[in-house]
């Protein structure tokens, strides 16, 4: 988990259901906190990148899962791959950045999508 809040912030957030039955499934709560800067800045990227193991030039199999535009725009900018969550079912519309830069990597409608969309675009 990545976000933009503190960790007193996030560590109440996950206390909440039904956001702590998910908690099995992160390795680890990761917070920008410490970069002091808020997401899409690059910083906050290099720092993600960082706390996987992977360097700068390594980030093009990072994948981040937001259902925030900003995130997509960002996580791509610095190479990552995207999986945006459109659960309102309104399609991809941001226009901040034109072409594939601007979008996601794969569109899903719901979190128990990402595994085989992700899958999917590796496959192909």
């Amino acid at each position: 988990m990545f976000s933009n809040g503190t960790h007193a912030m996030v560590s109440q957030f996950v206390n909440i259901l039904p956001i702590c039955r998910l908690m099995p499934v992160f390795k680890q709560i990761d917070v920008i906190e410490e970069v002091k800067r808020f997401k899409p800045a690059p910083e906050v990227y290099e720092y993600l990148a960082k706390k996987v193991g992977k360097s700068r030039t390594e980030v093009g199999d990072i994948w981040l899962v937001s259902g925030n535009p900003f995130d997509v725009v960002g996580t791509k900018a610095m190479g990552m791959k995207a999986a945006w969550v459109d659960r309102a079912g309104s399609g991809w519309a941001n226009q901040l950045v034109e072409g594939d830069l601007g979008r996601p990597t794969v569109i899903v409608k719901g979190l128990d999508e990402v595994v085989d969309a992700v899958n999917g675009y590796t496959e192909a």
